[in-house]
């Protein structure tokens, strides 16, 4: 033994290192099947017996302003069925056909927010349907 000589101090080792035993192999987990569900069923929104209708936002009319609406939207949509009866008998290329389809649409767009108690936005739509059925009409001799 030499002085100083770490190895000297060691027991003896084997030169090598043992190979560490190879890792288990994983167990193979078995695949997770979706789970079916079923959409969540809806819940009825009808409100109980017990509680009042809730109330509408909207303009407050007098029973005198009612009637000039109404009678307002009446005349309006009268000129455009009379017209519209007239175009029908007319000979429409497909610009004025189109004419028609938004005229229809109005009207019933008119009728729609009479029937809402929007009596505001039904005069509009059926003064506007109005123009547009007058002007179409004028178009012809």
């Amino acid at each position: 033994m030499v002085a100083g000589d770490p190895e000297a101090t060691l027991p003896n080792m084997p030169n090598s290192v043992p190979e560490a035993p190879a890792p288990p192999k994983p167990v193979p987990q078995p695949k997770k099947q979706p789970v079916a569900t079923a959409p969540p069923k809806p819940t009825p929104t009808t409100p109980a017996p017990d509680q009042p209708e809730q109330p509408t936002l909207g303009p407050i009319f007098t029973a005198t302003e009612k009637r000039d609406y109404n009678k307002s939207i009446d005349d309006s949509l009268e000129h455009v069925r009379r017209d519209l009866a007239a175009l029908a008998r007319k000979n429409l290329n497909p610009d004025q056909q189109k004419e028609i389809n938004l005229i229809s649409t109005f009207l019933k767009q008119a009728e729609q927010a009479r029937e809402a108690q929007d009596l505001t936005t039904a005069v509009n739509i059926a003064k506007r349907a109005e123009v547009l059925a007058a002007d179409l009409l004028s178009r012809f001799p």
